[in-house]
């Protein structure tokens, strides 16, 4: 149901938010950039190492939030039918790709960690600019946090993260 969905994705955003806001502001805050700036390759491989942690960790995320729709899903179809077309169910009556109901769990699962990740980019950026992980924090929630909250309220002009996150229905 969407509520699930909402709540999963507002999960998941809290998570990345939590994980990595402070990962780059913290180098500034300890005074480590300069010494990581002078290291031969210390910067450049230290970032993609971040990045793949970002990455993974996002993987892990949504992995672990929507297994409770998947569990929900088994108990409604049974994990029997998961061969059967998409349309056989009736929130996915319009979905025009050809794909089979396990075949579109995965897909909702690839494009909500990719959706992680790019929000899990965003807050690396708002962090590689902040003094201190407080303020990123503080910034990432109002950036990231704020337009969701407000958007679940029902103010419709307002394009939030989770709007990214909430792939339910393709069609």
């Amino acid at each position: 149901d969407s509520g699930t969905t909402e709540r999963n994705c507002m999960y998941i955003l809290f998570a990345v938010i939590g994980m990595f806001s402070g990962i780059l502001a913290r180098e500034r805050q300890t005074n480590v950039l300069a010494l990581q700036r002078s290291s031969k390759r210390g910067r450049r491989d230290l970032l993609v190492s971040k990045l793949i942690i970002l990455f993974l960790s996002c993987i892990l995320i949504s992995v672990a939030v929507n297994a409770v729709q998947t569990l929900q899903l088994g108990s409604t179809v049974g994990y029997n039918d998961l061969g059967a077309p998409a349309q056989s169910l009736e929130f996915l009556r319009g979905c025009s790709l050809p794909v089979t109901i396990g075949q579109y769990m995965v897909l909702i699962f690839i494009l909500r960690a990719l959706g992680a990740f790019a929000i899990g980019l965003v807050v690396m950026l708002i962090s590689r600019y902040s003094k201190n992980t407080m303020t990123a924090l503080s910034i990432s929630a109002a950036i990231l946090i704020i337009p969701s909250l407000l958007d679940s309220f029902g103010v419709s002009w307002v394009v939030s993260a989770v709007d990214l996150l909430k792939i339910s229905v393709l069609k």
